[in-house]
């Protein structure tokens, strides 16, 4: 999983919030990514790097929160995920999202599914993979079966 995170690198709490900073990520933005210039097969890798980075949540029982293309870069051909602003252990989602403002709710709906009880990284991961490769569920049935799966045990 250290490979898909930006290494931590300091927090600090000042007036009730807290800041974390992170190591600086040379890369691009899923968001930017001209699709055009990667191969299937590095396409491929990378919906396999997501499966993992989906597992390596799985395994420490966080849930994100907030997985969608703005939250990925491109780092010598890894994805790397980012903004943990909203990732809390798995039994804490109620109370993490209790906190939130109903704009800021609306706003992680957008791009994923949030419940009150259900770790739904799943669900977003599989957007994610699907644009990186539109082919995801001709081309790469284990991972498709694998997300499915998780999707279908929320």
């Amino acid at each position: 999983m250290s490979l898909y995170v930006p290494r931590y690198i300091v927090s600090k709490e000042i007036d009730g919030y807290v800041y974390i900073v992170l190591e600086y990520i040379d890369g691009i933005g899923f968001d930017n990514i001209d699709l055009n210039n990667i191969l299937l097969e590095d396409r491929l890798s990378i919906c396999e790097a997501l499966n993992s980075i989906l597992d390596g949540l799985i395994e420490i029982d966080y849930s994100h929160n907030d997985i969608r293309l703005q939250n990925f870069m491109l780092r010598e051909g890894r994805p790397v995920l980012f903004d943990f602003g909203y990732a809390c252990k798995k039994n804490e989602i109620v109370s993490m999202l209790s906190t939130l403002s109903n704009e800021e709710k609306k706003q992680l709906n957008e791009y994923n599914r949030i419940s009150y009880d259900k770790h739904n990284d799943a669900f977003s991961m599989f957007y994610v993979m699907k644009h990186i490769n539109p082919s995801l569920l001709s081309n790469q049935k284990s991972i498709w079966e694998s997300v499915n799966q998780r999707i279908g045990d929320l």
